[in-house]
């Protein structure tokens, strides 16, 4: 009865609809109350539920880890464009988003959804499972859902299978599915879907990801017979929604729902997918009645009718579009209503030997908000399974300002999906698909054409050149910053394939980080988030002046010509100063979008050397230095590297150092007599606490270590021996390619065929390189050289032949079939190989209607230096690895090939340092420290007096005067005015003071670590025999 009168009840709103609010019809049809089912803000209401915003974009959204992608009544759901709510109180763009998933238990229809303020007959049937957060709620910090980019909404420990709710159990190993993979070591800290592990963004500091998981078995508030069903589906979601400040991807999210069966029933002809109420925009009287949509098929026939612009039609499939037919909202927006986007992006089964099965929507249906289901029969049967529904308008809406036929409207609520499918215990779905907003028609087609290209390309976004190796040399009253040309110059965007390197900026900061130089205000006087550099260096093209970011103009350069070099004479002795060389691009583009100008962050810390920043004191040189000489050999090894000596004095009579080597200059070497008598010795081991290769510099007479466990071999003018700085040059710990030369022959003129060399993973391109930097048992070696050096084939044929094919987690190795023989051209020999595929499961190629075939995974083929004989395969991955060699990758997406094809290929590559091969003598003269008489006589203390406080602390809690000018190695003595003996200080490397070779820093503190008090104090300086007295004054 109680059915029958709400069917009655929504049949007699219907015609009120337009005057009432959601609100009005959801109470007037189901009976409840929205205000009286409880709110999320209680940090216990409804046991593990938590809501947090997704707010490092333009589109802001409020998200509950019951899978409900925001709520109109919650704020900020789908606020476009970021922030505009706060200013003039519109817009957001939805009423409620989730998850449906709906299948046949025993015959018998149940759907599961997680909507919120819907007029179903149930809604909020999904529940999180405990332990995937951090277990408590702070709105302000935006901690309660997992976000990667907030550790502290983290839990101390993931969980790896414990699911209150049921659990499966593979037959075939024995283990227990959770739905997320155990962490495969340390430094994998946020969990990522199990199929996207080489390339998810958890760990990039531009993105934030969030993630929850939730089952529609809760015994109370899930998917039960209550709910006019059959029960729950016994379904897990392990859900993830990615969060890009980039500008290419800001205007919306991804989100990538992987489903499992973690029930005992196979589910039968499931369908899965998104269930929405989207608005354009939600403010407004009845503002949502009178919205269109349309659905863009893949190959749409209709698709020139219905888009403005049709450019890279196939990134445009499968798209959802709602917008506000007459472009305004009463009392709020006049004009300028945002458009709604819905991309579809993946719909995959994968069984339970792996295989995978893609599937396309299948189900587009939309109807009026307050004709929803009301049991989960109608769900199934009307909705999931209507197909992609008929436009309710062939022909333009005659409310429509934009005249586009084939709409759905007006007022759209909607359901997307994809099936039907069975689904048995254990195996899984993939439902992801992009939400995004446009400013207008354009500008949505633009983001739909990005986000597509954004999933295809693994989340990737377009990027500023590589960031050049800075490095600083301190002097009296300077600092010289030095800069390589390379990798900058020659980076190549791999987003866009171009290159479009302008120059560089140097910045400088004065307070340790917090600031690089002066903020420029924007156009109406406010900060602009950008600095003013010291100076910019720019090509000499037909870039240049300014460029509009929004409201600020970025300075590209006037021109002036590249630099690699900088002498800033701006500082203050003993004053530490951060300084960062920024290499920036020209506007590029993509997919139709223009890509800005983009620029290198400063690095982390610019302690650690061969970045492009870097921390320096500028001093005098030490009291009574003088220099010696020095001659490098190679004597050991067939490294291409080479090591040079360096003139330590960066500076010529006009201030500048370009005669270094940088951007092709010639470098300044000391060449003097051959009658040498210090020598030093460079060699090469693996330092097994930094699991690094390094390279040390031992003193053959002393046997001091000059130069301890350094893994870096890139980093120019770092350390300074003798008056010399060793420089590597043309150096490597790993192999490096030059060059791939290629000749692809083709017997279709327009069959795409294409590959590039290397995995993005490894430490060099080769098989021995990416096991290396992956946490499996480590190759028996490195790629033999012999079999690096050969050119190879890979001849498409339909006799094909077997090769190894590994797991995708290296768990184990098997044989598989290909349709190609690979060749090695100089042995004129068929050789093995070996396949590694970036996701499980077989078959690897299919064939196409016109003969020809296609991989269906991405996927490495890795030739082996080895005659082809089936009997020694399948390949260990690690024990073979010496015999296997360049890792050959082809994207599923870009290739296609038919028989009598052919690839062929040789790599031109940098011979790399091997530990224990290779090895350099440095031999000098003995430079002179001895301390004469007056060398000591410029020592100072500053500042003098010490009033509270001075410039060169870096630490308000620690205070601080320098002695200045000192010679290397001195000793110190403070007295007081009474003659007592306040402290001892010893100058040397590595000193509690040490700021450099000529300064010692002091913290006022006595011996017993006691603060001074104010007054006069005297020192005294002892060195090499000569002494020096003098007296500073402390004033509190």
């Amino acid at each position: 009865m109680k059915k029958y009168i709400l069917l009655i009840l929504a049949v007699g709103f219907v015609s009120l609809a337009h005057s009432q609010t959601k609100t009005e019809i959801y109470e007037a049809i189901t009976g409840k109350s929205l205000d009286n089912t409880g709110l999320l803000g209680k940090t216990f209401a409804f046991g593990d539920r938590k809501r947090s915003v997704m707010d490092r974009g333009q589109m802001v959204l409020r998200i509950s880890n019951a899978a409900t992608y925001g709520y109109d009544r919650w704020g900020l759901n789908h606020e476009f464009p970021a922030g505009s709510m706060a200013q003039n109180g519109c817009c957001t763009y939805y009423w409620t988003q989730s998850p449906i998933v709906g299948g046949l238990i025993g015959g018998q229809p149940s759907v599961a959804v997680g909507v919120r303020g819907s007029v179903r007959d149930s809604e909020e049937e999904f529940q999180p499972l405990s332990g995937y957060d951090a277990g408590f709620v702070n709105a302000e910090e935006n901690i309660g859902i997992a976000f990667s980019d907030i550790p502290a909404s983290w839990p101390n420990l993931w969980p790896i299978e414990i699911d209150p709710t049921g659990t499966y159990t593979d037959p075939n190993n024995g283990e227990t599915f959770s739905g997320v993979e155990a962490p495969l070591h340390s430094d994998i800290r946020f969990p990522v879907p199990h199929f996207m592990q080489e390339s998810f963004p958890a760990s990039d500091p531009d993105k934030r990801v969030g993630y929850f998981v939730v089952t529609d078995n809760d015994p109370i508030d899930g998917n039960t017979l209550e709910n006019n069903g059959v029960g729950p589906l016994n379904v897990r979601f392990d859900i993830w929604v990615v969060n890009d400040a980039s500008v290419f991807a800001n205007d919306g999210l991804i989100f990538i729902q992987l489903m499992t069966n973690v029930g005992t029933d196979t589910i039968k002809d499931l369908y899965m997918g998104i269930s929405g109420d989207p608005d354009t925009p939600e403010q407004g009287g009845a503002e949502w009645t009178d919205d269109l949509a349309m659905f863009i098929e893949a190959d749409d026939p209709h698709i020139a009718e219905k888009l403005s612009d049709t450019t890279d039609a196939h990134l445009l499939e499968n798209l959802a579009i709602v917008w506000d037919p007459d472009d305004q909202s009463a009392g709020f927006l006049s004009s300028g209503v945002a458009w709604i986007g819905l991309k579809f992006l993946e719909a995959t089964k994968i069984g339970l030997d792996g295989a995978e099965t893609s599937y396309d929507v299948s189900t587009v249906f939309s109807y009026e908000y307050s004709e929803d289901a009301q049991s989960d029969a109608d769900a199934y049967n009307t909705q999931l399974k209507a197909g992609i529904q008929t436009p309710h308008n062939t022909t333009p809406h005659s409310s429509d300002l934009y005249n586009k036929p084939y709409a759905y409207g007006p007022d759209i609520t909607w359901v997307i999906a994809a099936g039907p499918m069975d689904i048995a215990p254990g195996e899984q779905v993939i439902f992801t698909f992009a939400d995004f907003m446009g400013l207008n028609e354009a500008d949505l087609l633009k983001n739909a054409r990005l986000f597509q290209a954004y999933y295809d390309n693994d989340f990737r976004t377009p990027k500023p050149p590589a960031p050049p190796i800075v490095h600083a040399v301190p002097s009296d009253g300077e600092v010289a910053l030095f800069w390589s040309s390379e990798p900058s110059e020659s980076s190549i965007d791999p987003i866009t394939e171009a290159n479009r390197f302008q120059g560089y900026r140097v910045y400088k900061s004065t307070d340790r980080g917090n600031t690089w130089g002066p903020i420029i205000s924007n156009n109406e006087g406010n900060p602009s988030g950008y600095y003013l550099p010291l100076a910019i260096y720019d090509e000499p093209d037909d870039t240049s002046g300014t460029y509009p970011l929004g409201d600020f103009f970025y300075n590209l350069g006037n021109n002036s010509g590249l630099k690699y070099s900088y002498v800033d004479r701006n500082v203050v002795n003993g004053y530490e100063y951060w300084y960062t060389i920024a290499a920036y691009d020209g506007e590029d583009s993509w997919l139709g979008a223009a890509v800005p100008p983009l620029e290198n962050a400063p690095a982390n810390n610019p302690f650690n050397e061969g970045n492009n920043s870097v921390a320096v004191i500028p001093q005098a040189d030490p009291a009574g230095f003088d220099a010696g000489i020095v001659q490098v050999t190679h004597s050991a090894g067939n490294s291409d590297a080479s090591l040079v000596a360096v003139n330590a004095n960066p500076f010529l009579e006009d201030g500048t150092m370009e005669s270094f080597l940088f951007g092709g200059d010639s470098i300044i070497v000391s060449a003097y007599s051959t009658d040498l008598s210090n020598a030093y010795f460079v060699s090469f081991t693996y330092d097994s606490t930094l699991e690094l290769p390094v390279w040390t510099m031992i003193d053959s007479s002393s046997s001091d270590t000059i130069v301890r466990n350094e893994p870096d071999l890139i980093t120019q003018y770092k350390y300074l021996v003798d008056g010399l700085i060793p420089v590597f040059e043309n150096a490597t710990w790993n192999l490096q390619i030059d060059t791939v030369n290629q000749n692809i022959t083709d017997i279709i003129t327009n069959t795409p065929l294409a590959f590039s060399v290397g995995h993005s993973s490894g430490i060099d391109a080769t098989w021995a390189g990416f096991i290396s930097a992956i946490p499996v048992t480590p190759p028996e070696g490195p790629a033999v050289y012999a079999g690096l050096d050969k050119t190879y084939e890979i001849r498409f044929k339909e006799e094909g032949s077997i090769g190894t094919y590994f797991m995708p987690n290296l768990s184990s190795s098997d044989t598989v079939y290909l349709p190609l023989e690979v060749w090695d051209v100089d042995e004129n020999r068929q050789i093995n190989y070996a396949v590694y595929p970036t996701s499980p499961g077989k078959p690897l190629f299919a064939a196409n209607s016109d003969s020809t075939f296609i991989f269906t995974k991405n996927l490495y083929i890795v030739p082996a230096n080895e005659p082809y004989d089936v009997e020694l395969l399948p390949h260990s991955f690690f024990s073979d690895a010496p015999t296997l060699t360049w890792m050959i990758y082809f994207n599923r997406t870009s290739n296609e090939w038919e028989n009598g094809n052919i690839i062929r290929f040789s790599v031109q590559y940098t011979k790399p340092i091997l530990l224990g091969e290779d090895m350099y003598t440095i031999r000098t003269t003995e430079p002179n420290t001895l301390v004469k008489r007056g060398d000591l006589n410029d020592i100072l203390v500053v500042p003098n007096p010490y009033i509270v406080s001075s410039v060169y602390e870096t630490n308000v809690e620690v205070k601080e005067v320098q002695f200045t000018h000192l010679p290397d190695d001195c000793v110190i003595r403070i007295y007081n005015i009474a003659g007592e003996l306040i402290q001892v200080l010893k100058h040397e490397p590595f000193s509690n003071g040490y700021r450099g070779p000529s300064i010692e820093a002091w913290n006022l503190r006595s011996y017993n670590e006691q603060e001074i008090a104010f007054g006069v104090y005297y020192f005294h300086v002892m060195a090499d025999g000569q002494e020096k007295t003098g007296k500073f004054a402390v004033i509190r």
